[in-house]
């Protein structure tokens, strides 16, 4: 599911902290379970934890942030945030 082939879903940062963040769409989006969300440089492999209208929770695993050169979340494997 983490392939890389999908295009990123650009998406907005309502909150973010160390286990996870809320992200708002400007529409809804179909959203895998698990995900690459890539947001200011950084990379975490992310869990779907809850879906309201147009904003989505989600949860990061643990021990899987590494560096990236640009910021984005595409699906199946990123979310931009």
């Amino acid at each position: 599911m983490l392939d890389g082939k999908s295009a990123p879903i650009d998406c907005a940062v309502v909150d973010l902290s160390a286990g996870g963040a809320c992200l708002e769409f400007s529409r809804q989006q179909d959203v895998p379970e698990r995900f690459e969300f890539l947001h200011g440089g950084v990379r975490k492999i992310a869990k779907l934890a809850w879906r309201r209208g147009y904003r989505i929770g989600i949860t990061f695993s643990a021990n899987t942030e590494k560096s990236i050169s640009s910021s984005s979340l595409s699906r199946p494997s990123p979310v931009r945030g």
